[in-house]
C-alpha cells in the first residue's frame, strides 16, 4: 500500500494540514493571500509590476497570473492567465472583454511565444476577477475564455 506524503507524516505524529487549503493559497482561504502578496511584491519591486499589469484599451486593468505552457500537447498551446480585480458580472461587459483579450493575445501572449521560443500553434487567453487555480470554477467569480490561432505572428480569434 502506498501512502502520501501527508498520511505518512501523520503516522509520525507530524502535521495532518497543508500550510494551504486543499483547493491552494490561491482559494482565498487559510494561508496565502495572493492580491495582498502580490501588491507586496510589486511595491517592492517595481520592474516586476511593470512586467505584469497591464491596462487594456477599455481601461481594465489586468495582471499576468501566469504563463502554462502546454506545447508539448496536441494542439500545442500556451494559456495566459490574467486577473481583473476589478472587473464584475456586469462590467465592462463580454463584447468588451473580447477586445480586451484579443490585445492581451497580442500584447502580452505573442511576444512570450516569440521571445521563449515556444511552439505554439493556438493561445487560450483567460481573464477573471479573481485569481484562481487552472481548471477550477466558481460562479461567483466572472471569468472569460477565448482562443487563438497563431497565424504570421498575430493571434486569430478561434470561433467554436
Amino acid at each position: 500500500m502506498s501512502l502520501d506524503r501527508n498520511t505518512k507524516l501523520a503516522a509520525r505524529g507530524g502535521p495532518k494540514r497543508r500550510a494551504a487549503p486543499a483547493g491552494g493559497a490561491l482559494n482565498r482561504g487559510r494561508g496565502c493571500h495572493y492580491p495582498t502578496v502580490l501588491a507586496l511584491v510589486l511595491t517592492a519591486f517595481p520592474a516586476l509590476a511593470d512586467a505584469t499589469a497591464f491596462t487594456t484599451p477599455s481601461g481594465l486593468d489586468v495582471h499576468l497570473q501566469e504563463f502554462v505552457d502546454e506545447s508539448a500537447q496536441v494542439p500545442a498551446l500556451l494559456r495566459a492567465r490574467f486577473v481583473a480585480p476589478t472587473m464584475t458580472a456586469d462590467h465592462p461587459g463580454s463584447e468588451t472583454v473580447l477586445s480586451d483579450m484579443e490585445h492581451l493575445c497580442n500584447a502580452v501572449a505573442i511576444p512570450h511565444v516569440t521571445d521563449n521560443d515556444i511552439d505554439a500553434s493556438q493561445i487560450v487567453i483567460s481573464v477573471s476577477a479573481e485569481p484562481l487555480e487552472l481548471g477550477v470554477f466558481d460562479p461567483e467569480i466572472p471569468q472569460y475564455f477565448e482562443a487563438y490561432t497563431i497565424q504570421d505572428g498575430t493571434c486569430i480569434w478561434e470561433w467554436y
